[in-house]
């Protein structure tokens, strides 16, 4: 598990969830901004979370915690951050609601199929805000 993953996908929304195995959980990350660091050509990453064992969400709303996967979808959590406890249980910290969740590793997908790694979202995010400050800059 990796805290930066979930930081650097701030503002993307959890789309879509899906249990291809037991332990597999697959995510479709909207988040168009950093998505078009690649090519214009898709809005979405794809998170694969494998050796899951906890996934889960609490709406701040009703506060239950529910496990039901179209159920939390529904909800469209839109990422803050996230922590880590002792237990290795990750909370993301979400917009209206919390994601819990722990699992041993992660693949990165684009929307197209292509693979990439979380160095190529490292480097995507910084060359976004990099040039979100300069654009902001020229603008004062």
């Amino acid at each position: 598990m990796t805290l930066s993953l979930w930081n650097l996908l701030h503002d993307g929304t959890i789309a879509k969830i899906a249990a291809p195995r037991h332990d597999t959980r697959l995510l479709i990350i909207e988040i168009e901004y950093l998505r078009h660091m690649f090519s214009k050509n898709g809005n979405a990453i794809i998170v694969q979370l494998d050796r899951c064992d906890i996934f889960e969400y609490q709406n701040f709303t009703d506060e239950e915690w529910t496990q039901e996967l179209l159920t939390i979808a529904t909800y469209e959590p839109e990422i803050l951050s996230a922590t880590q406890n002792q237990n290795n249980i990750l909370t993301i910290r979400c917009v209206a609601g919390l994601v819990q969740t722990r699992y041993q590793s992660f693949t990165l997908t684009l929307d197209n199929g292509y693979p990439i790694t979380i160095e190529n979202l490292k480097n995507a995010h910084q060359r976004y805000w990099e040039a979100f400050g300069n654009k902001n800059t020229v603008m004062e």
